[in-house]
């Protein structure tokens, strides 16, 4: 929380519906959603034209999905993209080395693991 009691950080809202919406969203909700840079994934079981219509205003995501089993790939791949990701590139220290550790610190977490580095095919060098 800042010191005026708001909580930090991105917000994503996930709406799951069964049924089609009658009227769309008035332009004050299209406009709040925009002006809080909050991501909108909907995950829909029936055709749903106001609420793609909606996801298309507002910049977010929307997927029909007709089985459980849909709903449950769409809300897997809607998180999945909510996990951070990294890419780390590093210049070995020793042309021999056999396992790079990778740490993470962040304000409420951090993390370890040490990753094995493949031996290099003959014939290539260690710097590309």
């Amino acid at each position: 929380m800042d010191s005026k009691g708001l909580v930090l950080g991105k917000r994503h809202v996930i709406v799951l519906s069964s049924w089609a919406e009658g009227e769309g969203a008035n332009a004050e909700l299209v406009r709040l959603v925009k002006s809080s840079h909050a991501r909108v994934d909907i995950v829909s079981s029936v055709p749903n034209p106001v609420l793609q219509d909606f996801c298309r205003q507002v910049d977010g995501g929307f997927q029909q999905a007709q089985s459980d089993h849909e709903i449950a790939g769409a809300l897997e791949l809607i998180y999945l993209n909510l996990l951070p990701r990294y890419e780390v590139s590093y210049q070995p220290v020793s042309a021999e080395a056999q396992s790079l550790r990778v740490r993470l610190f962040g304000p409420s977490c951090w993390g370890e693991t040490s990753i094995p580095i493949p031996p290099r095919p003959p014939g290539i060098s260690a710097c590309l």
